[in-house]
């Protein structure tokens, strides 16, 4: 449901400038629940292509009921069909104010939807305005028929165009944003049909040294049948008694799957049931494809160099499970900030099937479906890090594509 006092999130907007201690909320942009095209921020969202410069293309904007896969009551479809030589791009756009004004955007880190559509790659970002220039500030995702969720970090934004040649290139900074859109890119496809659902800011989840990553989480778990549709692959293979200590999870196989919603699980078969109390899960990546840089990995595998990692250490609680649990860079897990991207973690016990599951959004993990990834999994407790898969080395993945088919492999 859309807030029902527009003015409250605009003024929030602005007032994200002097973040208080601790995690300032997100601010959703727009659901779509109300079926019409005016955002919580006040102003319509509204069509913007090259057909507004005398460009060829056409395309359109409307609130539809969204396709299967999307629980929501409507979504925001663009529909483009790129025309002409130079430069056609078709997208909608949204103030960020109910007045137009560019505001501040300190404390908030990214911009998360969202999207299904006509498979191909197109581009979200921002609008920045400094003194009389202004530039759109972008970055790309990869959409699909399945829904999945985009989640794109102001640090990876960038210039739309080059500077105009005898001036100085704009910087990005959270200051004089006025507008958020979604439009064609690099990779879409001339004859576009594109879904977006839950636009919101992400806020700035690191705190301080002191508190970051010590935060326990309540956790309730997932239901492991919920995991029985999904395609999932044997990436890693480990022996028996390789741990630690025998009195510790000790892993058999590693597997991987995607899910619809564009998250991605990584699950254990272990030799024995797990503990029923208690268990620690952690999987370290490469993303950026340098072995040598990002954090040593401190367990068995120390040759292994991580630049995400994922992490679940839970004990069972009075109805619930606790623990820290979460997606972090190598330099936040430095400062013990070990939800620093996300604290989206899910998690799945299978204590008759023996294995551990933590699922977490391709968006968190900084890469996109079909990407190519080198990784270690470990388990053992929230105390001892006891079997690494593989001992020694990395296993290459490519990451699973949501909309391929989906069958439970066992």
């Amino acid at each position: 449901m859309r807030l029902r006092n527009p003015g409250l999130v605009a003024l929030a907007v602005v007032l994200a400038a002097a973040p208080a201690r601790g995690d300032p909320p997100s601010i959703r942009i727009d659901d779509f629940e109300d079926l019409d095209l005016e955002a919580a921020t006040g102003l319509s969202w509204a069509a913007l292509g090259d057909w507004s410069m005398g460009g060829e293309s056409t395309g359109a904007i409307a609130v539809a009921r969204p396709s299967a896969g999307n629980s929501s009551r409507g979504a925001l479809r663009i529909d483009g069909h790129l025309r002409g030589v130079k430069h056609p791009f078709a997208g909608a756009w949204v103030a960020l104010r109910a007045d137009g004004v560019a505001c501040d955007l300190a404390g908030y880190v990214a911009v998360r939807f969202r999207a299904r559509g006509t498979a191909g790659r197109y581009a979200a970002g921002v609008r920045r305005v400094d003194g009389k220039a202004a530039m759109n500030f972008m970055a790309s995702f990869e959409a699909t028929a399945a829904w999945t969720t985009v989640e794109l970090r102001f640090g990876d934004l960038e210039p739309a165009m080059p500077a105009p040649p005898g001036t100085a290139a704009m910087t990005f900074a959270t200051s004089g944003i006025g507008w958020l859109g979604v439009t064609s890119g690099e990779g879409t496809p001339r004859d576009f049909a594109l879904e977006i659902d839950d636009v919101e800011l992400v806020p700035d989840t690191v705190r301080d040294a002191a508190a970051a990553g010590r935060a326990i989480h309540k956790v309730k778990l997932t239901d492991p049948r919920a995991l029985e549709r999904l395609a999932f692959a044997t990436i890693g293979r480990d022996d028996r008694g390789d741990g630690v200590s025998p009195r510790l999870p000790d892993a058999r196989e590693l597997q991987i799957a995607v899910d619809g919603e564009g998250r991605v699980w990584f699950r254990f078969a272990l030799q024995d049931r797990p503990p029923d109390d208690w268990f620690g899960v952690n999987v370290a990546l490469d993303v950026d494809g340098k072995p040598d840089n990002g954090g040593a990995w401190w367990g068995q595998n120390k040759q292994f160099h991580y630049d995400r990692l994922i992490t679940a250490y839970l004990s069972r609680g009075a109805g619930y499970w606790q623990g820290f649990i979460g997606v972090a860079d190598a330099a936040q897990v430095a400062a013990f900030a070990m939800d620093g991207r996300s604290s989206d973690v899910r998690v799945a016990v299978d204590p008759a099937r023996k294995t551990l599951a933590v699922g977490v959004p391709l968006a968190a993990l900084g890469v996109a479906a079909r990407a190519h990834v080198r990784l270690i999994g470990t388990v053992g407790s929230n105390f001892t890090f006891n079997d690494d898969v593989p001992a020694d080395g990395a296993l290459e993945v490519d990451i699973p594509d949501p909309a391929a088919k989906r069958s439970m492999q066992h």
